[in-house]
């Protein structure tokens, strides 16, 4: 590709646009008016700067799904839909685009009967949600495909709950917990998307746990914390797991922030040799006894993005457990959102006591329903994992063609 040398650097445009915001604020201030009304927002923002509105909309939406990731509309078995689609591409070696996988994804919906999707430019936010965007592959050549941090993390589970179920000796426990109100929405903690530990502040929690025995545990807790999710699995919930022949259990958590996100302790040249050997064996980074301490500190900045994992999972595995995280975007590969989809439906009128309600209702759910449920995830866990081994498959051999062929890439990878 040719650089067009009269193309305007970033620090250029950053420039323009400065200098054409100073302009249009001196107007203001000289004619004591704003030209935009404060209600128009984006259209202040782009007569300020000079950025066309649709393109304003555009960053915003991108930028707005990689900071604060929206919780996607998109169920399980359309999101299959969707990297089935996408893998389709790779495998017949055609280069994707937002608009060419809108259209594959409503052929294939037509095939099965089913609804096609309306509107292309939610289509396309919607992917971007869910971590498929145009990723760089090479120099500056760029493909539409998933995050692979997602991908891997998702085969990474997979692997290993497929791995545990084979033994035949476990018993799955899946814990998650609602937002109680009396308009019955019974939200997830984790569909609010927020970092901040007082998402639940004022409000009822239901912590639960459910394997295909049904109902494990449930506590009631009001402006929940992470801390009070820790004490519930530690003073609680660890004693009321299946003990049987085996005292492991399997426990599956979801993505909620009271779960507890991993946390690094930092390392800086200040910390003593001691505390950085000991940081590289609690992340099992080699090292030698001999190093001084600029190399031990080398080290430690190379595997810097290693995270410990949460204080409640080292709580579980302490216990002789094992604990899973549900894989990003896939909290629906669990039997509690089945479970509570019938609990929903329960509640068509106002109830005396929500809170009693609600766990008559759990208690009344058939145990078989608890091991139907169950069964239906293993078929999805199966059916995505094989789709992620085709697309693994697929992708490489793709990706291997189009680093190959250095004359083209570049051109034949079109943005939409």
């Amino acid at each position: 590709m040719e650089v067009d040398e009269t193309a305007p650097t970033p620090g250029q445009e950053t420039e323009k646009i400065l200098i054409n915001m100073l302009k249009k604020c001196e107007l203001e201030a000289k004619t004591n008016s704003l030209q935009i009304p404060l209600k128009d927002f984006e259209d202040r923002v782009s007569y300020y700067t000079g950025i066309p509105k649709l393109t304003l909309q555009q960053i915003q939406n991108e930028n707005t799904s990689r900071i604060y990731p929206k919780i996607s509309s998109v169920d399980f078995n359309f999101h299959l839909v969707i990297l089935k689609c996408l893998c389709s591409f790779y495998e017949h070696k055609k280069i994707p685009t937002f608009t060419l996988l809108f259209k594959k994804v409503n052929e294939f919906l037509a095939k099965l009967s089913c609804e096609p999707v309306q509107d292309p430019e939610q289509f396309r936010r919607d992917l971007i949600a869910l971590g498929i965007d145009y990723q760089t592959i090479s120099n500056d050549t760029k493909l539409l495909m998933e995050d692979p941090n997602i991908t891997f993390s998702r085969y990474s589970y997979l692997k290993k709950i497929t791995q545990l179920r084979q033994q035949q000796k476990y018993v799955f426990y899946y814990i998650s917990e609602r937002i109680i109100d009396a308009n019955y929405n019974f939200n997830n903690p984790w569909q609010h998307n927020s970092q901040e530990t007082d998402i639940c502040k004022n409000q009822c929690v239901l912590f639960h746990a459910i394997s295909k025995k049904g109902l494990t545990n449930a506590l009631f807790n009001y402006s929940a914390t992470e801390d009070d999710f820790y004490k519930w699995v530690r003073d609680i919930l660890l004693d009321c797991l299946h003990q049987g022949n085996s005292r492991a259990s399997v426990l599956v958590l979801d993505n909620s922030p009271l779960h507890g996100r991993p946390k690094s302790k930092s390392i800086t040249m200040f910390d003593t040799k001691s505390d950085m050997k000991q940081w590289l064996r609690n992340h099992n980074v080699p090292f030698s006894d001999a190093m001084k301490k600029s190399q031990l500190y080398q080290l430690v900045k190379k595997h810097a993005d290693i995270e410990e994992i949460p204080r409640v999972d080292q709580l579980i595995k302490a216990h002789g457990h094992h604990v899973l995280r549900l894989p990003t975007h896939f909290e629906d590969l669990s039997p509690i959102e089945h479970i509570w989809k019938d609990i929903k439906s329960n509640f068509t009128e106002p109830r005396d006591n929500l809170h009693d309600d609600t766990l008559l209702i759990f208690a009344n759910i058939p145990l078989e329903s608890y091991v139907l449920y169950e069964n239906d995830i293993i078929e999805r866990e199966n059916a995505l994992f094989h789709l992620d081994s085709q697309m693994d498959n697929f992708l490489d051999i793709f990706l291997t063609d189009l680093k190959d062929n250095s004359s083209n890439p570049v051109d034949t990878l079109i943005i939409d």
